[in-house]
Protein backbone atom coordinates (compact mmCIF):
# COMPACT_ATOMS: atom_id res chain seq x y z
CA UNK A 1 0.00 0.00 0.00
CA UNK A 2 2.59 2.76 -0.97
CA UNK A 3 0.95 5.32 1.63
CA UNK A 4 2.41 8.63 2.46
CA UNK A 5 1.85 10.19 5.65
CA UNK A 6 -2.18 10.91 6.64
CA UNK A 7 -3.63 14.27 5.52
CA UNK A 8 -5.66 14.57 9.08
CA UNK A 9 -5.71 12.54 12.42
CA UNK A 10 -8.85 12.84 14.43
CA UNK A 11 -8.90 11.03 17.99
CA UNK A 12 -11.41 11.56 21.47
CA UNK A 13 -11.19 9.37 24.39
CA UNK A 14 -10.56 9.82 28.00
CA UNK A 15 -10.53 7.53 31.72
CA UNK A 16 -13.74 6.12 32.04
CA UNK A 17 -13.21 3.08 33.78
CA UNK A 18 -11.16 3.95 36.72
CA UNK A 19 -11.31 7.84 36.45
CA UNK A 20 -9.81 8.43 40.06
CA UNK A 21 -6.49 5.58 39.51
CA UNK A 22 -2.95 6.69 39.08
CA UNK A 23 -2.38 6.56 35.19
CA UNK A 24 -2.42 8.93 33.12
CA UNK A 25 -2.99 8.37 29.73
CA UNK A 26 -6.88 7.22 29.06
CA UNK A 27 -8.34 4.01 28.79
CA UNK A 28 -10.82 4.47 25.77
CA UNK A 29 -9.42 5.67 22.64
CA UNK A 30 -11.13 6.33 18.68
CA UNK A 31 -8.61 7.52 16.35
CA UNK A 32 -9.54 7.94 12.62
CA UNK A 33 -6.33 8.13 10.23
CA UNK A 34 -7.71 10.06 6.55
CA UNK A 35 -5.45 9.44 3.68
CA UNK A 36 -5.63 9.77 -0.08
CA UNK A 37 -8.71 7.41 -1.18
CA UNK A 38 -9.16 5.62 2.36
CA UNK A 39 -9.81 6.11 5.86
CA UNK A 40 -8.35 4.04 9.04
CA UNK A 41 -10.28 3.89 12.60
CA UNK A 42 -8.49 2.56 15.14
CA UNK A 43 -10.45 1.68 18.83
CA UNK A 44 -9.28 0.94 21.47
CA UNK A 45 -10.89 0.53 25.63
CA UNK A 46 -8.73 -1.13 28.72
CA UNK A 47 -10.34 -2.24 32.18
CA UNK A 48 -14.22 -1.30 30.67
CA UNK A 49 -15.50 -4.71 31.16
CA UNK A 50 -14.04 -8.19 32.52
CA UNK A 51 -14.33 -9.82 29.01
CA UNK A 52 -15.46 -13.46 28.64
CA UNK A 53 -12.24 -15.25 30.95
CA UNK A 54 -13.41 -13.07 33.83
CA UNK A 55 -10.40 -11.10 33.71
CA UNK A 56 -9.44 -7.18 32.57
CA UNK A 57 -9.02 -7.28 28.67
CA UNK A 58 -7.90 -4.88 26.38
CA UNK A 59 -10.54 -4.90 23.23
CA UNK A 60 -8.84 -3.40 20.16
CA UNK A 61 -10.82 -2.65 16.95
CA UNK A 62 -9.13 -1.57 13.50
CA UNK A 63 -11.14 -0.80 10.39
CA UNK A 64 -9.94 0.14 7.19
CA UNK A 65 -12.74 2.16 4.95
CA UNK A 66 -11.99 2.93 1.48
CA UNK A 67 -13.30 5.87 -0.62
Amino acid sequence: MKVSDPVSIMAAGGKFAYPDDAAETPDSLTTVYEFDGFNVQWEQATGIDLGPYQKHMVSLLSVITVR
